[in-house]
Order: structure tokens, then C-alpha cells, then sequence
């Protein structure tokens, strides 16, 4: 028996054990690494969906013309029914680290909102934009951190022909409106 025969019949076998297994490693990870950006991007878009429907919500119910049977328990259910809570746990669970803190600010700045308008703020007016203008400018920072998380492009307000993200340059009742001045709490 020829041991040199064996031997590279050994090699190669082995040789071609090692570069299957190699291959395979090498596509779970890659496919890992694809399913985990799906799960993030999902989580992503359903968390800005459940936004946009609470913040929809609020709307209606800061409208002066169709005002609400009892407005606490609507504006409470508001965040509920858009399925906000949710939609920020799987936001949790899979988002980077990145994404989270614009993401909890967007949620902070659509509870000043959702006070404002359980208090009595409505459409048009100082109080709701006063609380509009920053949820708005958040939410576009969550945005811009979301595409940059999933390597789109840079975005900048000019490219949504806006001139800021936070909306008052285009805003009707802004530009119309004085600002009250702030009283300082000396």
C-alpha cells in the first residue's frame, strides 16, 4: 500500500471538509448579519408608524371644531391604540444603541405633546406649537439617525425641501404668530 497515496487522499479529504464547513460558517454569519438589519429596520418603521398614528390621534383630539366626548380617557388610550409602548419594546430589544436615545426623546417630546393637548391645548394655537415644533425636530432626528444605522445616505432639510427640521420656518401659524416671551423663574 502506497502511504503517499493515502496520505494525500487524507489532505484532500480533510482539505475539502474544512473548506465546506468554512463556507457554511460564512453564510450564517452573513445571513445572521441580513436577518438582524431586517429585524432592526422593521422595528424601526414600526416604531415611526406607531408615532405618526399617536400622533394623528392627538391631532383629532386638539381639534377645536370636533372637540371629544372625555378627552383624558381619549388622549390616555392615544399612545395605547397606536400600539406606541409596543412598538418601542421591539425598538429595544433589536435597535442599536444609536438609534435608542433619539427614539426616547421622539417618546419624550410626544408626551409633552400628549400633556398639552389632555390640557386643553388645541390646533393653532401657542400651546400646541410650542410642544409641535420640538416633536417634530426629534422625530427627524430619529430619522436621520435610523438611515445612518442602516447606511442610506445623509439627509439634510434642504433634501425634503425644508429649511429646518423642526418645521416653524414653513409653518403658517409660526410665521403669523408672535412668540410670547418666556418669563424667567428668577
Amino acid at each position: 500500500m502506497d502511504w503517499l497515496t493515502i496520505l494525500a487522499t487524507v489532505t484532500g479529504g480533510a482539505a475539502a471538509l474544512l473548506g465546506t464547513v468554512l463556507a457554511h460558517s460564512l453564510s450564517s454569519r452573513e445571513e445572521r448579519k441580513r436577518s438582524s438589519s431586517t429585524a432592526r429596520r422593521d422595528s424601526y418603521v414600526a416604531y415611526l408608524v406607531a408615532l405618526d398614528a399617536a400622533f394623528s390621534r392627538l391631532r383629532q383630539l386638539a381639534d377645536p371644531d370636533d372637540p371629544p366626548e372625555n378627552l383624558t380617557v381619549q388622549v390616555r388610550r392615544a399612545f395605547g391604540e397606536a400600539g406606541v409602548y409596543e412598538a418601542r419594546e421591539r425598538l429595544l430589544l433589536v435597535g442599536n444603541p444609536a438609534v435608542l436615545g433619539p427614539a426616547e426623546q421622539v417618546l419624550r417630546r410626544l408626551g409633552a405633546v400628549r400633556s398639552a393637548v389632555r390640557g386643553g391645548a388645541k390646533l393653532h394655537t401657542r400651546p400646541f406649537h410650542d410642544v409641535y415644533h420640538p416633536y417634530a425636530e426629534a422625530l427627524w432626528r430619529l430619522r436621520i439617525a435610523i438611515r445612518q444605522d442602516l447606511g442610506s445616505a445623509p439627509l439634510t432639510p434642504a433634501d425634503v425641501a425644508k429649511e429646518s427640521w423642526d418645521s416653524q420656518a414653513a409653518c403658517d401659524f409660526c410665521r403669523t404668530t408672535p412668540a410670547v416671551p418666556q418669563q424667567s423663574s428668577a
